[in-house]
């Protein structure tokens, strides 16, 4: 690697692997280079001259080796000269298809000019933020809805467009999918139980056949595959795998660490040329995510079986800590720009919970450390012996360190060496504590590049720590082995702590044989098991930064070693630790409010004194309280208007400081007047309700700090169900004519009522359940209705019994109080006719005054509480749900019958138009009669045969949805005529006369349309008519008519009826009404005299709706029949001069 790119790396902003030294980054470098040269010798798709040529221009402009000089095939590239007023100064080779532009309209023009109306304000705003990171917006380009992500790299903007189908309602689809799943990995405390939620929820958004997470360690690079979800079409799975650093390179580390989300569409695709204008130096595209694969990276992932990829990096403390990788192996995948947008927002909700857990599981440990730390330095109190302190009583220095398997302390103050658990003898430790200090304790500040046994903190110059003694002093002569297995060296002022781990045996799982393919791209994922040995388990950082923290402690002894000193100094220190865990803690836990403020469901959060802590934006929307006044009030001043819900919140802070469960409430809260979206829906003193579910999060000693509401506006269900249940007399003819079933019950669970649906439900009658108790052996369920299992009866008891126990509230405008929440209960029971029933219960407690409810044991005036149940009958759902399956698998398998019957048809007219055109040769020859009228009748079977094979052709495009409807100029006159001439022959030999006849118009005509498929349509009428028309004459008929929508005239647009009347035999009524289905003919003996496969009229059908009209037909028997297709169409007031306008003149068979 030439100097100058390495002074340029130093010179850069500082990413994860900036640790590591120049000589291990430019050997990486160099190894990459290397491999990749080799692979390109050694493969013979890779032309030489072109790959040297593009090694040389990334040497040149230091780009990622990545560079292929193109795009994939799903999206746009623009480049653009910020300088120059945002000239394009390069596109892909693909704009006509995004943007119906030639790349020669694009180059050189203003980028700005692009876009008009909101879309060229929303990117005018984009280019006006100057965002140095990417940005994603929708926009629309010549009626092509489009995402657009801007990235900048030096003075260039590159601008990726990909096609967008959901516009902004995908936005608000994406922002549910994310919240529903950032809800989930909040509620996770566990890493394993994070990762794996991580690749479901990423599998759910993509439905991708393989989902992985692979974690890179920061010791050499290397990935492993931490967490998986895998379908039917993974070959096998790769949990557990170790990938080798080559396989993605430092470089490529790089790239995704700064890019987005990496999306590979089609991994077969060779990508879209990328033009530059003419001086302009060649893009690089590393930050691109439109950029396209590399020749090794495809072949990389095709050993797989991989067509379509996506990988989106995931980060942690400023570092890349891994990638969420998903792989599908069916075929390529086409990925909504919005399901991008909410994989990167996931992914970002997933790397600030992992660092929230990871940091959880550090406070611990260090305030596990600090106690340790609290408890040694009791013990050296006690002893006034810093080595038996360290070495005896229950906390003594291998606890520091639990991994370990012994310790040993040297005390410079006091003589002797003192051990604890399984360590070398103390001559081995003296010996080991000379190597450590020799040469002024320079091995403290080694590189870990000079020696790979080390792995020394080069700042602190305190810690050392080796992995395999033996290799750390091999290189020192006439050196004894004091210790096979590894050593932590801790420097305090006062002396030095040793911890010691013997050597183990372990084995990795990697995805290949290194020593063989170590220079190669993958053969696939092949487990290989490598068994190591020699070394200890790794010193992790947490235990080399608890010895750290063992260290201050004994560095503060060393000079304060009376006892009230000391201890003074201690607790300092300590109390100095525990604030720092403290604000990292409340670091992070702002950095988790931010991520909220945005959710679009009212979030607030109180604390143990009833002061509220958060309050998010859609809280202010609904509530009408700005931010800056709710925060650091109390609940009660905020509320002051709803005392009810104030005095609700103070109850549950006191559930929570009794360490019970706080369970979900419904508070009713009085709005100032809604703001932001909410400005027209909420109106100053509306009622608000909301259906809030309560986190309670604690400190580290577990007491309960605050209490946070996610909640949900239910404030219009709530308005429905108060209006229901309100008007009594409403109530009752709910009850009584809903279609749903609902029956009710009274205080004491005596049926009170019980409506239609409910009876024919359970085939129960009114009169018999009124009155009955719902429970028991004579009641309702139970006795006339029994039970499938054990479970249900327990269940529906206690909805009912939590539904009377549940407060309620005074509705707005109503007499009447109602509950305010209600549950749900899913049961199976067995009917009076012995059906299973699958029902879902909504059970809702009702109090009401002076009610005329026909309850049995309420009177007039007298207060009447009661359970309603709204039930629903879920077992026709399921049944149709099977059947739709069924439906699905049906609809499947015909479609696949149609694509092998098309491809069988297509297979069979190469030959035969081989047959057509010798058998035309042979008639052309000289034959007898006898051999010309057969060859005619051979010529006269092919074509007929021919006709059929493209009747099925036909059939099956539109089926599959490949037929594609042009729109072209042509003159309507020049089809009819072209289809006339097409039967005249046949009509003369017939003696049936052939007219045409236009309403509306002269002769000539000129319309935007697709003229071959009105041709095929016309044709097929006109050669039916032909065909069943032995005398009289056939009639075209083009009628033109104003194109009138929603009651208004379109000038622009006409209504073209073409009709074709003949004096045939007729049709009957019966046989009309389905003649436009495939393979329908008027009799049997049709198909005998005439032949035919009865698919023309039902391709005209089809032909006719995906041209936006409709086909018809009318018939008199005796009399003929008439067949007609109504299209609307765009006039053509100025007709083309040119020629090429023409529709073909030919038969639309026959060309094809």
């Amino acid at each position: 690697v030439a100097p100058n790119t390495i002074e340029s790396l130093k010179q850069a902003a500082p990413l994860p692997w900036r640790g590591q030294r120049d000589r291990v980054y430019m050997a990486q470098e160099a190894v990459d280079d290397e491999l990749l040269a080799k692979w390109a010798s050694e493969h013979s798709t890779v032309n030489p001259e072109q790959f040297q040529e593009q090694q040389a221009t990334r040497q040149k402009h230091n780009v990622s080796y990545s560079y292929t000089g193109k795009v994939q095939s799903h999206g746009v590239l623009l480049v653009l000269d910020e300088k120059r007023d945002y000239e394009i100064v390069g596109c892909s080779k693909n704009t006509r298809e995004f943007l119906d532009m030639e790349e020669d309209a694009v180059m050189g023009g203003n980028f700005l000019s692009i876009f008009e109306g909101t879309s060229l304000s929303k990117v005018e705003n984009l280019l006006r933020d100057n965002a140095e990171s990417s940005c994603f917006i929708i926009v629309t380009v010549k009626g092509r809805s489009l995402s657009l992500n801007l990235s900048r790299m030096g003075d260039r903007l590159f601008c990726e467009m990909t096609p967008c189908s959901l516009k902004d309602e995908g936005q608000f689809m994406s922002h549910s999918k994310t919240r529903s799943s950032t809800s989930r990995l909040q509620l996770c405390g566990s890493c394993d139980t994070l990762l794996q939620i991580m690749v479901q929820e990423i599998g759910s958004i993509f439905h991708f056949d393989h989902v992985v997470i692979l974690r890179f360690d920061p010791a050499d690079n290397h990935g492993e595959i931490v967490a998986e979800k895998a379908n039917s079409h993974v070959p096998r799975s790769i949990l557990g795998l170790h990938f080798p650093a080559t396989d993605i390179p430092v470089r490529t580390q790089e790239s995704y660490y700064l890019g987005g989300t990496r999306y590979v569409c089609d991994v077969e695709h060779p990508g879209v040329d990328v033009l530059m204008k003419e001086g302009e130096p060649d893009p690089d595209l590393s930050r691109v995510n439109l950029r396209g694969i590399h020749p090794c990276h495809r072949e990389y992932v095709q050993n797989f079986g991989v067509r379509a990829t996506i990988a989106s990096h995931i980060t942690l403390d400023a570092r890349l800590w891994g990638l969420v990788v998903c792989h599908h192996y069916q075929g390529p995948v086409k990925i909504d720009p919005h399901q991008v947008m909410a994989c990167d927002f996931v992914v970002k909700a997933f790397s600030i919970r992992l660092a929230a857990v990871l940091q959880d599981l550090e406070f611990a440990r260090n305030d596990y450390s600090v106690i340790l730390q609290r408890e040694i330095y009791e013990q050296i109190s006690k002893t006034n012996d810093v080595r038996l302190g360290l070495t005896t009583g229950p906390s003594d220095m291998r606890r520091i360190v639990p991994e370990c398997d012994g310790a040993a302390v040297i005390w410079n103050t006091q003589p002797g060496i003192a051990t604890v658990g399984d360590t070398p003898s103390k001559a081995a430790i003296g010996m080991l504590r000379e190597w450590a200090c020799a040469d002024d304790n320079s091995k403290f500040v080694s590189s870990s590049s000079d020696n790979p046994a080390f792995a020394s903190d080069a700042l602190i110059n305190r810690t050392l720590a080796i992995h395999s003694m033996p290799d750390a002093m091999k290189n020192d002569e006439g050196e004894d082995e004091p210790w096979k297995g590894g050593v932590l060296f801790l420097r305090v002022k006062g002396g030095m702590l040793l911890w010691f781990k013997k050597t183990f045996r372990h084995t990795v799982a990697w995805a290949l044989n290194r020593l063989k393919h170590l220079d190669d791209p993958h053969p696939g994922f092949q487990k290989v098991l490598v068994q190591y040995e020699g070394k200890c388990k790794a010193w992790t950082n947490a235990e080399v930064s608890s010895a750290k923290g063992l260290g201050q402690l004994l560095d503060v002894m060393s000079h304060t070693f009376d006892t009230d000193g000391f201890s003074s100094d201690l607790l300092l220190h300590l109390t100095h630790e525990r604030i720092n865990n403290i604000n990292q803690a409340s670091a992070l836990a702002a950095e988790l409010v931010n991520l909220i403020e945005g959710a679009n469901a009212p979030i607030f959060g109180v604390n143990m004194s009833g002061v509220i802590t958060q309050w998010n934006k859609m809280t202010v929307s609904l509530t009408g309280v700005m931010k800056e006044e709710a925060l650091g009030q109390t609940v009660a001043k905020v509320l002051e208007q709803s005392p009810d819900a104030a005095e609700t919140l103070y109850n549950l802070i006191q559930v929570a400081q009794q360490n019970k469960v706080v369970k979900p409430v419904q508070l009713a809260i009085a709005s100032r007047g809604g703001l932001h979206d909410h400005s027209d829906l909420i109106k100053a003193q509306d009622t608000v309700f909301l259906f809030l579910g309560p986190t309670v999060t604690r400190d580290l000693g577990g007491r309960p700090r605050d209490i946070v509401f996610v909640g949900q506006d239910v404030t219009e269900v709530r308005a429905t169900l108060a209006r229901c249940m309100a008007i009594e007399a409403v109530y009752q003819r709910v009850i009584s004519e809903c279609a749903s079933p609902i029956f009710g019950v009274s205080v004491d669970c005596r049926v009170t009522d019980w409506n239609a649906a409910t009876a024919k439900m359970t085939k129960v009658p009114p009169e018999r359940a009124m009155g009955m108790s719902l429970f028991g052996p004579s009641g309702v369920f139970g006795g006339l209705l029994l039970f499938e299992d054990g479970t249900s009866l327990p269940k529906l008891e206690m909805a009912v019994h939590n539904s009377f126990a549940q407060p309620t509230t005074k509705t707005a405008g109503a007499g009447d109080d109602h509950e305010a929440g209600g549950s749900q209960v899913e049961l199976s029971f067995i009917n009076a006719e012995g059906a299973h029933i699958h029902v879902l219960l909504m059970v809702k407690c009702a109090r009401a005054t002076g009610s005329t409810t026909k309850n049995l044991s309420a009177s007039k005036g007298e207060n009447n509480t009661h359970i309603v149940f709204f039930a629903h009958d879920v077992s026709e759902t399921r049944a149709l749900e099977v059947a739709n399956t069924a439906q699905v698998a049906a609809q499947a398998a015909s479609h696949a019958k149609s694509e092998q019957i098309g491809f069988l048809c297509h297979e069979l007219r190469n030959p035969l138009n081989g047959v057509i055109g010798n058998v035309s040769l042979l008639n052309e020859c000289d034959l007898d009669p006898d051999s010309k009228d057969l060859a005619e009748t051979a010529l006269q079977c092919c074509t007929q045969l021919m006709r059929i094979m493209n009747d099925v052709l036909d059939m099956s495009k539109v089926e599959a949805g490949k037929l594609e409807i042009e729109k072209l100029p042509f003159d309507l006159s020049n089809v009819v005529n072209t289809v006339c001439s097409q039967i005249r022959v046949t009509a003369e030999e017939k003696g049936v006369a052939v007219e045409v006849e236009y309403i509306g118009f002269k002769d000539h005509y000129w319309v935007h349309g697709d003229p071959v498929r009105i041709q095929q349509v016309l044709s097929n009428f006109a050669w039916n008519s032909i065909k069943f028309t032995d005398e009289g004459s056939i009639k075209f008929t083009m009628e033109l008519k104003d194109s009138v929508v929603n009651g208004k005239n379109r000038p622009d647009h006409c209504v073209l009826k073409l009709s074709v009347t003949d004096t045939g035999p007729g049709i009957p009524e019966e046989t009309l009404k389905k003649l436009f289905q495939p393979f329908v003919q008027a009799e049997v003996s049709t198909f005998r005299q005439y032949g035919g496969t009865g698919l023309g009229l039902s391709i005209c059908k089809q032909l006719a709706e995906l041209m936006g009209g409709n086909v018809g037909a009318s018939s008199t028997l005796d009399v003929g029949s008439v067949f007609h297709l109504e299209l609307d169409e765009e006039r053509i007031h100025e007709p083309p001069s040119s020629p090429e306008q023409h529709p073909p003149q030919t038969d639309p068979y026959q060309q094809a």
